[in-house]
């Protein structure tokens, strides 16, 4: 059976709101030790919440120029479907100990897998949906940053974003 690019894209959102319902349940029901503040901290540690965002960042990076070059189709696709997949890994760390910061990073993370879907509809032609994809991806990234500084505020720790390693050349495969 064809499904249509937008059945898929919706496909794909429900599998992903159901892994997040399914791993809120899970973590409810797993006793935690600690204050609020050092639960949430073992969780940002546990999750690698800092490499997560860092590289929901670097793919973000790595779009706009695809796109910004003008790399054509393939490019676009291979970018927007890392965006993608990272942004459902991300999706299934969740939930936090903390209900604030866990709402900001699903209503981010799914920002985020919008604008990859987006941009992967849109290849190199479609103007309309790699314009939405840049705000998606701008959204996301903003609501991020805010469930951040709110770990932040409340470990009274920041979280360091940058990733382990990075293409040399700016692009995705060195």
């Amino acid at each position: 059976m064809n499904q249509s690019p937008r059945a898929r894209v919706v496909a794909s959102g429900i599998v992903v709101v159901g892994l997040g319902v399914f791993a809120l349940i899970a973590f409810s029901s797993v006793g935690h030790a600690g204050t609020p503040g050092q639960q949430l901290q073992a969780w940002v540690k546990d999750t690698g919440l800092g490499p997560t965002v860092g590289g929901l960042q670097g793919d973000d990076r790595a779009i706009a120029t695809v796109v910004a070059t003008k790399r054509g189709t393939a490019a676009i696709h291979t970018t927007c479907a890392v965006l993608v997949d990272d942004a459902s890994t991300a999706t299934s760390n969740l939930p936090t100990p903390d209900t604030a910061v866990t709402q900001l990073l699903a209503r981010g993370y799914q920002l985020e897998y919008r604008a990859g879907n987006d941009c992967y509809a849109a290849g190199a032609s479609g103007a309309n949906l790699l314009i939405r994809s840049a705000h998606e991806r701008s959204a996301g990234l903003g609501l991020v940053d805010q469930a951040l500084a709110l770990v932040a505020r409340r470990t009274g720790a920041a979280v360091p974003t940058t990733t382990t390693t990075a293409p040399s050349s700016g692009g995705l495969f060195g």
